[in-house]
């Protein structure tokens, strides 16, 4: 951290510059010495632009949070940085300064103790308009940030990974949509774009799921069939708090067919699973991916928190030189079957939480897999992938 100190005293690059401020107000007040790195970031409050003063006075106001002894001489840093000639700089030294003077300890917890909560941008806004449209929901109660997707930050060595793995591997327009070859696949797009954001305003447009509500979690990419197979199928499962929306993405690799009305059908083995309606994709043709869905209601049911969905991909062909009037040959595909497994369902989740409120001796009779035992560490692992969670402040590192 000393050496990013000394790095930010030439730096020139304004985000660079604030994501080490931002690393620096995190981490430091953890060290044996954290007062030695306060002078560095006063420094970037002096000398640099308002977007930089910003993130410095934010890292300030952490030490502070965190030290008690910082915090007399980092409130009277503050009550300079008040008399900055940037608006935004002032308001935030004057909001940091009454939290910390007043020692308020759910204001601290909130604004400075606790980490970011990395909402959907996108996801965000539509709860607004759901909230803003629902009349009834106005009336009854405020608007509440838990029903806001929280977005998944893709880190720079995650990124091949994640545009790998996690988004549709195939190769697609951005304005191709289902049922019209709408709506394909995002990975030419996904450059820079949160994966669940996309998906979010993928689901969104179209209009058989547009009451579903926020995502709750969306699963990694699923190959159905052999990549060197005629036709390539892949499915991502999104979860909804009351539905499931299986997403198939389906490439032609027969040069002389054209697929027509492609869609899947899909057959759950427990009756309590509901299917509710199926977006097929009018046209496949050779090489360009294109996207069918179907939608899944969810028993309500708690104990009912698995099934398997056996899938067909049925299809009209036609030859690709084939006369616009011919009616094609109606054909089907069998491929692998699709598992609602316990990392995906809303069941599961609210089971462990109503657990772990009541002790955690008792999370055994609903789930084994979660027992912490020793010093394994991978339970937590898992029940922070699973259910969205967050470590408290630095209590990842116990």
């Amino acid at each position: 951290l000393l050496q990013l100190c000394d790095f930010i005293e030439d730096c020139e690059h304004v985000k660079l510059t604030q994501r080490i401020l931002h690393l620096l107000g995190r981490e430091g007040p953890y060290l044996k010495r954290p007062r030695q790195f306060t002078r560095y970031i006063y420094n970037r409050v002096m000398l640099e632009s308002a977007p930089i003063k910003c993130t410095a006075t934010t890292a300030l106001a952490r030490f502070a949070a965190h030290n008690e002894e910082l915090l007399p001489s980092i409130l009277v840093l503050l009550k300079r940085i008040m008399i900055d000639e940037d608006d935004e700089v002032r308001d935030r030294a004057a909001f940091y300064h009454y939290i910390l003077s007043h020692n308020q300890v759910a204001l601290k917890s909130a604004y400075l103790l606790s980490e970011e909560m990395h909402l959907s941008p996108s996801g965000l806004e539509r709860a607004l308009l759901d909230y803003v449209h629902n009349s009834h929901t106005v009336a009854g109660s405020p608007f509440s940030l838990a029903t806001v997707p929280i977005a998944d930050i893709v880190q720079p060595n995650d990124l091949s990974s994640a545009t790998e793995s996690d988004v549709v591997k195939i190769k697609a327009k951005s304005n191709t949509m289902a049922g019209e070859g709408r709506n394909a696949s995002l990975a030419s797009q996904m450059s820079g774009k949160r994966i669940q954001d996309s998906f979010a305003e993928q689901l969104a447009s179209i209009p058989e799921f547009s009451g579903l509500g926020s995502i709750f979690k969306s699963s990694s990419l699923v190959e159905l069939t052999e990549s060197d197979t005629e036709y390539v199928v892949s499915c991502i499962k999104h979860l909804f708090s009351r539905h499931l929306v299986l997403q198939f993405d389906c490439v032609n690799t027969m040069a002389d067919q054209v697929l027509e009305n492609v869609y899947v059908s899909c057959e759950p083995d427990d009756p309590m699973f509901n299917i509710v309606c199926t977006v097929p994709c009018k046209s496949l043709k050779y090489n360009s991916p294109a996207v069918t869905y179907v939608l899944v209601e969810l028993p309500e049911d708690l104990e009912c928190h698995s099934a398997t969905f056996i899938n067909i991909l049925k299809f009209t062909i036609k030859d690709i030189d084939s006369d616009p009037s011919d009616p094609g040959l109606p054909d089907e595909y069998q491929k692998r079957c699709v598992k609602l497994s316990n990392t995906l369902d809303f069941s599961l989740v609210i089971k462990l939480i109503i657990c772990l409120m009541k002790g955690s001796h008792l999370i055994s009779s609903f789930c084994p897999e979660y027992i912490v035992v020793g010093t394994k560490f991978w339970p937590y692992v898992n029940l922070l992938k699973y259910c969205l969670m967050h470590p408290f402040i630095q209590t990842n590192r116990v």
